[in-house]
């Protein structure tokens, strides 16, 4: 203790040889120092800083959760814009958006894209909306198409094929193992399914034996638009001979088949698929490529489903995002209770900015000719401190230049002979230091009567700008504490 007095007893010699007033505030600081609990004083700082930690921490978690009800709000105006609901209807929506969100590994806008768009083009709504949303985000992931191609393959293909909602979902799991067992691509086969779905129909086929033929098709390297055209052809022969399709179709199948050649086979099929094609159909109907009951049959036994092989293939990542999402909509309605806080204040903000900006135009209107005058005054003192600076500078060069010429004249001697160039080089020093010096002292001589009168022009006019300024000042910050205070009152009160 004795040593800390030392040293505020130093403090205070200092202070008071510096200035007397500054010495006795320093004094007095001292003694009220001597009477401060140092342990106190240590175990409050330590209070602060934990109070002050908390508070980081709080608004941290303020912010994330702003920007969270910031999210949700993008996703509610996804939907809103997506599918025209409002009101009941999407404050529905945005609950099957929860359910599939909180479900698979996804992102928000891609499960607002799903909700949006299958609402859109097949009217769901509810779980049957929920799955064939969380269907096509997983069925996208597995396969590494695109979400949005297949919403619009599948919704298009279901229209097609008149699927109810209730099948869409086995629909889904259907082609996505006939993708898996040929290779085709999700997208791919419903879209050619909701190409060719009119005519395959006509032919007899189910939307389950349309998907296994196409598939087929192309996995066998065929060309599915040629065959396809093809049956459509031979549909409409046997229909001019009163044949129905599927009957008329199988009986030409097992003609070919049971051609004793190919060339046999090629011409039977040129009665009714055209010579032009003959070769294609007559190969397909031979190697088994059209024979497709039996795989149609295999895949509807198979108990594979989209959301069972995407659980089977989760990895922690996914599973821990899948926690993450479940939080993130935990927390919906307080981000988005703060969000429309924050959205309700704006209105007050408004109102304090249309108060302070007349406040803020009349300073600048005061200001400006103050300023006006500042530059007006300083003007003609820079002009003649540039005068002599100008006039130096000329001199500093005519008197510099010479001992420079001197002092190389000197020094190159001394590259070749170095003892007998030190006197060369120590004169012409001397000479340029005895002409620099008294310039140097005639441009501070200058410099500091031009600066003197500067300050003494631009001091009074700065006073009079703080003058018209600290009640504008004021103004602003009883104007900000009225809002604050307002402010504080409604958060209690809400």
């Amino acid at each position: 203790m004795a040593n800390n007095n030392k040293v505020l007893q130093t403090v205070v010699e200092i202070a008071g040889s510096t200035s007397p007033t500054l010495g006795n505030a320093v004094s007095k600081a001292v003694k009220m120092l001597g009477n401060v609990n140092v342990a106190a004083v240590a175990a409050s700082a330590a209070g602060v800083a934990a109070v002050v930690g908390i508070a980081k921490a709080a608004v941290k978690a303020t912010k994330e959760l702003v920007n969270l009800g910031t999210e949700f709000d993008n996703v509610s105006d996804t939907i809103r814009i997506g599918t025209g609901a409002t009101g009941e209807a999407l404050d529905a929506l945005m609950d099957d958006f929860d359910a599939v969100y909180g479900s698979v590994p996804t992102t928000m806008d891609n499960a607002a894209t799903a909700i949006a768009n299958y609402n859109t083009m097949l009217g769901l709504t509810g779980e049957d909306l929920q799955n064939i949303s969380r269907q096509a985000i997983q069925v996208a992931d597995l396969l590494g198409d695109d979400l949005e191609g297949v919403i619009e393959s599948s919704s298009h293909a279901f229209q097609q094929w008149n699927i109810d909602a209730e099948d869409m979902g086995d629909a889904m799991d259907f082609v996505f193992k006939a993708s898996q067992s040929t290779g085709v691509g999700f997208s791919k086969l419903m879209e050619n399914v909701q190409t060719y779905g009119p005519q395959l129909r006509d032919m007899g086929y189910s939307f389950e034996e349309a998907t296994t033929l196409i598939g087929q098709l192309e996995k066998q390297g065929v060309n599915t638009t040629e065959v396809l055209a093809a049956m459509k052809k031979g549909v409409t022969t046997l229909a001019n001979e009163g044949i129905g399709a599927a009957d008329g179709l199988q009986m030409y199948i097992d003609a070919i088949v049971n051609a004793k050649d190919e060339t046999n086979a090629t011409a039977i099929a040129a009665e009714i698929f055209g010579t032009r094609a003959a070769s294609t159909m007559s190969s397909a109907i031979r190697d088994g490529t059209l024979d497709i009951e039996a795989l149609t049959a295999t895949l509807q036994e198979n108990g594979e489903t989209i959301t069972q092989c995407a659980e089977d293939t989760y990895d922690f990542t996914e599973r821990l995002q899948i926690f993450k999402q479940r939080a993130q909509i935990a927390l919906e309605p307080l981000a988005n209770t703060l969000f429309d806080t924050l959205n309700d204040l704006m209105p007050i903000v408004a109102d304090l900015m249309d108060a302070l900006l007349p406040v803020i135009s009349e300073m600048v209107e005061m200001l400006t000719p103050l300023i006006e005058d500042v530059v007006t005054e300083i003007a003609p003192l820079l002009s003649e401190l540039l005068k002599p600076l100008v006039q130096i500078a000329k001199s500093l060069l005519t008197k510099i230049i010479p001992p420079l010429v001197k002092i190389i004249t000197a020094v190159l001697p001394v590259i070749i002979e170095l003892v007998d160039a030190i006197a060369l080089v120590l004169e012409p020093v001397f000479d340029l230091l005895g002409a620099v010096l008294p310039i140097i002292a005639e441009l501070l001589s200058a410099v500091m009567s031009i600066v003197s009168k500067i300050l003494a022009k631009v001091l009074p006019i700065v006073e009079q700008i703080l003058s018209l300024v600290m009640p504008i000042l004021t103004s602003i910050r009883n104007q900000l504490g009225a809002v604050m205070k307002h402010t504080t009152n409604w958060a209690a009160t809400a």
